[in-house]
């Protein structure tokens, strides 16, 4: 018997605390970061795509990756824009 070992990417929240992935499989996952974040994630001012599985949220400017709890619209820039951290009603 031989072991094999093999690489793979998924997104996880960035948000301090949360432990939200993008891939629930265990066995699930990505040859690169690149295309994880390309098949999970919406960067801020992408266009929202009924047919996809994107629920996370890449910020290009940080790098860092926002499960569907942790970002959300901000309608004062140009729609749709998303920015980081939870609905500000639901952080109160």
């Amino acid at each position: 018997m031989s072991d094999r070992l093999v690489t793979y990417h998924r997104l996880a929240c960035d948000w301090p605390g949360c432990k939200e992935t993008a891939q629930d499989d265990l066995y699930d996952g990505n040859a690169t970061y690149e295309e994880a974040v390309s098949m999970w994630a919406y960067l801020p001012d992408e266009e929202y795509n009924d047919f996809s599985d994107k629920e996370f949220m890449h910020d290009p400017a940080t790098g860092k990756d926002y499960c569907s709890d942790h970002w959300h619209y901000d309608y004062g820039k140009k729609w749709p824009h998303r920015v980081p951290g939870p609905e500000p009603e639901e952080q109160s």
